[in-house]
């Protein structure tokens, strides 16, 4: 059996994805690290979405 992209470590990730007027678009962010720093992949993916990664201006072009 193939192992996940991590091994033996999880692997956390976040996807965002949208669509305004017919424009799509989208972003990813993961993190593979030992179990015993979760807190780590956590602290990633929680700002990527904290930070909106350029979607604030997907939705609102003037900013």
């Amino acid at each position: 059996m193939d192992e996940a992209s991590g091994a033996t470590n999880p692997a956390v990730g976040v996807l965002r994805y949208g669509s305004v007027q017919g424009e799509q678009w989208a972003a990813g962010e993961s993190c593979v690290l030992p179990p015993d720093q979760a807190a780590v992949c956590a602290a990633v993916t929680t700002d990527f979405v904290d930070r909106g990664w350029g979607f604030d201006l997907a939705v609102n072009p003037a900013g």
